[in-house]
């Protein structure tokens, strides 16, 4: 099949002109970037930050966990796993401010603070990303463990 676009026949103009480069970036990103491999690395990326969290905030005795599935996890500052919004909201946020400011100041941008401090690990993130995610962490867990 002839395509009038192409071959400049027709002039895509209008409305949907952007079609064709979201469709062709959507199918770049299921094809070539979000391959079996990108999911592994991100996967042991996760790995590497449950575990070195974990052994700080046991190191630190805060009274927290890291909770994390896929590509995304979090650190709860509760020693009781949140089983419902009532949990939710008896955690003390103000660790949680601490720690969204270290993590901001020492470079690493989590959403504004909340109740958990959520981190995404995209493609794009490698091991020295994770070393200063861990390392603005070691920074804060030492301070509010004083």
């Amino acid at each position: 099949m002839m395509s009038y676009v192409a071959n400049g026949i027709y002039n895509m103009v209008g409305t949907f002109n952007g079609n064709p480069l979201s469709v062709a970036a959507a199918r770049a990103m299921l094809e070539e970037v979000a391959t079996a491999e990108s999911y592994e690395r991100i996967a042991a990326l996760r790995a590497q930050i449950d575990r070195a969290l974990g052994d700080m905030i046991v190191e630190a005795g805060l009274p927290a966990h890291v909770v994390s599935i896929g590509a995304k996890g979090c650190v709860t500052f509760s020693t009781e796993p949140v089983r419902d919004y009532r949990d939710f909201l008896e955690i003390d946020d103000r660790y949680n401010h601490a720690h969204w400011l270290f993590q901001h100041n020492g470079g690493v941008f989590l959403p504004p603070w909340g109740k958990t401090e959520q981190w995404l690990v995209s493609v794009q993130h490698d091991s020295s990303d994770v070393d200063r995610l861990l390392a603005n962490f070691e920074r804060f867990a030492r301070a509010v463990a004083r």
